[in-house]
Order: C-alpha cells, then sequence, then structure tokens
C-alpha cells in the first residue's frame, strides 16, 4: 500500500525547506519508499485504546507483513518487511538530531543516538538497550493515546509531532485547529471542538487531507463518506461522480457552523468523524 507516496514528502517538506541547507536538500530529492501500513501489516501485540489501535491507518507497520516472529521462516521469504522506508524516515530523524540546537523539538524517547541507534532490525532489542527507530516507532505504537496526545504536556506535545514525522507516511507534524492558533466565531465548531479538528490553514497538514479526501471517497473503512448520517457531508458523498467536493473544503465551512443552528447540515458527529484524526 503506498498512497500519497510523494504528497508526503513535499507536504512534509514545504516549511522545513524555508530553512534551507544542502543537507535538507538532499533528503527533500529522495522519494518515499513504498511501505505497509501498520494496520495491514503484521499484527504487534497492543490494546484496543493505543495509539496503533487508534491511527493504524496512518502508521508504518514496523516490520511489514513479513513480522519479526519467523522472518527467515520461507513463507515470509517475499514479504515486505518495510526495512526501506525506516532507512528513509531515520535519515531525516538523524538530520533532525544532528541540528537539534536549532529546533528542540525531539521528545524523550527520540531524544538520541542513545534511544535511536540505528534505522531497522528484524530482531527484538531490549527496551533498556538502544532501539532502531523501527522498534522505537513500535514502542510508541503501544501506548495509550492519552501517553500521546497534543496537549499541554511538553514531552507528549513533542511525541505527538514525532510520531507523525518518523513513524507515519504523514513524515510531517498533524496540526489541530488550537495548536495551529486558528481564529473562529463564539459556539461554533472551530471553536468548541478545536481541541480535535485538524487545523485547513496549516499547509503541512495538506497530506492529511489528501488522504482523508481518499478515505472519504472510498468504498471501504471507517472514514467513507457512505456512512455519514446527513447534510452536508452525505450531499457530497451522493454526488461524488458529478460534483466531487474536497472533504478538506467541506470541512473548512463546517468549522463555521454551529451544533446549535447548523446541526441538521453538519452533525456535529459527522463533523468530527471526517475532520479530526481521532
Amino acid at each position: 500500500m503506498t498512497p500519497l507516496k510523494g504528497a508526503a514528502v513535499v507536504g512534509g517538506g514545504a516549511a522545513l525547506a524555508a530553512s534551507g541547507g544542502y543537507g535538507l536538500s538532499r533528503l527533500l530529492a529522495d522519494s518515499m519508499p513504498s511501505y505497509v501500513v501498520l494496520s495491514e501489516g503484521a499484527p504487534i501485540t497492543e490494546g484496543e485504546s493505543t495509539v496503533g489501535k487508534a491511527y493504524g491507518n496512518y502508521l508504518i507497520a514496523p516490520y511489514g507483513k513479513k513480522g519479526n516472529t519467523n522472518p527467515t521462516d520461507a513463507s515470509n521469504k517475499d514479504k515486505e518487511d518495510n526495512e526501506k522506508w525506516w532507512t528513509w524516515s531515520y535519515k531525516r530523524w538523524l538530520y533532525d538530531f544532528e541540528n537539534k540546537n536549532k529546533d528542540n523539538a525531539l521528545s524523550t524517547e527520540f531524544q538520541d543516538k542513545s534511544k535511536v541507534g540505528s534505522a531497522f532490525s528484524l530482531t527484538a532489542v531490549e527496551d533498556s538497550k538502544t532501539k532502531p527507530l523501527n522498534q522505537v516507532c513500535e514502542g510508541v505504537y503501544k501506548k495509550t493515546k492519552t501517553d500521546v496526545s497534543n496537549n499541554s504536556d511538553e514531552n507528549k506535545k513533542k511525541l505527538w509531532n514525532n510520531l507523525w514525522k518518523y513513524c507515519s507516511f504523514f513524515a510531517t507534524k498533524i496540526t489541530t485547529v488550537e495548536k495551529n492558533g486558528d481564529s473562529y466565531g463564539n459556539d461554533v465548531y472551530g471553536t468548541t471542538k478545536k481541541a480535535d479538528l485538524i487545523s485547513v490553514k496549516d499547509s503541512n497538514n495538506d497530506v492529511f487531507w489528501n488522504k482523508r479526501n481518499e478515505e472519504f471517497y472510498s468504498d471501504k473503512g471507517d472514514k467513507k463518506g457512505k456512512d455519514a448520517s446527513n447534510g452536508k457531508f452525505k450531499d457530497a458523498y451522493n454526488n461524488r461522480d458529478s460534483n466531487r467536493r474536497h472533504i478538506k473544503e467541506i470541512c473548512e465551512v463546517a468549522y463555521d457552523k454551529s451544533s446549535s443552528t447548523d446541526a441538521t447540515n453538519y452533525p456535529e458527529g459527522d463533523v468530527i468523524k471526517f475532520c479530526s484524526i481521532t
């Protein structure tokens, strides 16, 4: 599965490119390798309220489809293990680590080479040892959602950003309306649900919106427009063949609507379902 393979690099690199640097330019020139997402890869042990369960459609499987239980088994020989993707992501982490004095953005889990020592390994490494990036991300996938949140806790906020940048095909942090500082009127979704809704004004979120648009018009998955309750989201899906509106455009309009006066056209449940990452 390789959705948005190039778009993730472009969308995630737009803001970074402005800060320049030959090394960074070389990194951005390397296209994202193919990958298998967590929800379609070899299963890992995780609970129901974990990061991996919540965001598995967007996160990279630590061991692809191969898994790390019997990787040398004949049945696993030709299965994708995601090693190339992790090597690609590790180079981006390494660049950020070596330039961390410019932007102290690494969480404790991704802090330095004592935490992230290499790109990839199929062999499990003890928790007390330096791990490859694929296993660092695997550890984050097993955390509960509340341990990785875009809230006021400084390390959790950094971990949220690192998760999307180094462990996801988004390859950039995803910002909410609240974190981007977007301003909306009183009693509208853009204000009352600002902690959940994804900003439509931050261009780094474009890779998210393109993926969500793909999901919305798909015939499978839990974000498909077919499941919209009613109103403008349902209309957009039903009219997809004659006038396919981008989901970002629909959400942008929804953010200025109120659940008390516009619930028929923009039901709160639909706004949260299609305009947030939860």
